[in-house]
């Protein structure tokens, strides 16, 4: 799920991996009889592009995987055309390369 394992994303959540496989199977259960239309997941994305790369930035924040983690708030950084949005995401870019 979005490059992360379950025990990964177990491990960020201080949840048990049992626990978290079984969210993501009941979230998969939800939304597999929902149609989404292209146009309707492309105008999500364009509303909010720098939402992906930071929610993931965070996990891996969480993780002290902070090389990747500094990544993906560069690349939301280099996405959002809010000044300060950009200016606390560079924020969590720079605190991210420092263990």
């Amino acid at each position: 799920m979005g490059g992360l394992t379950t025990d990964e994303i177990a491990r960020a959540y201080l949840k048990p991996e049992a626990t978290i496989a079984q969210r993501i199977v009941r979230a998969k259960r939800t939304t597999a009889g929902a149609r989404c239309s292209r146009s309707s997941t492309s105008s999500l994305m364009k509303a909010t592009p720098p939402l992906l790369p930071a929610v993931r930035g965070d996990l891996l924040m969480r993780l002290e995987r902070l090389d990747e983690a500094r990544a993906e708030f560069e690349h939301a950084a280099w996405l959002t055309r809010n000044s300060r949005e950009r200016a606390l995401l560079m924020k969590r870019a720079n605190t991210a390369g420092t263990p």
